[in-house]
C-alpha cells in the first residue's frame, strides 16, 4: 500500500481584504497536501494559525519529515502522534 505525497505552497488572493482587529490579509498563503493511492488523490489545505507563527514553508516542511511514514500507510489515528495540531496536520488529515 505504498502512496505518493506532495506538498506544495499557494497563496489564494482575495477579493477584498479580510480584516481582524490585529491583521488585514490581501491574499492567504497556505500548504497544499496530496496523497495518492492506487490511482485516487486526496487533497487537503491548510493556511496555519498566524498568531502561532505557522506559515507555509514551516506546515510544508512538517509534512515532509512524515511522508514516509505516509508513504507507508500511516492513517488518520498515527497522524496525531505524528504531528502537534496545527495546519499541517489539517492539510494532511483532509488529504486522507
Amino acid at each position: 500500500m505504498k502512496r505518493s505525497i506532495s506538498v506544495q505552497l499557494e497563496s489564494w488572493p482575495c477579493i477584498i481584504p479580510f480584516r481582524i482587529s490585529s491583521n488585514v490579509w490581501n491574499d492567504f498563503p497556505c500548504v497544499v497536501c496530496e496523497i495518492e493511492q492506487d490511482g485516487i488523490i486526496g487533497r487537503g489545505e491548510g493556511m496555519g494559525v498566524y498568531n502561532r507563527g505557522e506559515t507555509p514553508e514551516s506546515m510544508a516542511a512538517q509534512i515532509r519529515d512524515i511522508s514516509d511514514a505516509l508513504a507507508n500507510g500511516a492513517d488518520r489515528r498515527a497522524l496525531a502522534e505524528l504531528l502537534p495540531t496545527g495546519g499541517a496536520r489539517f492539510a494532511v488529515d483532509s488529504a486522507l
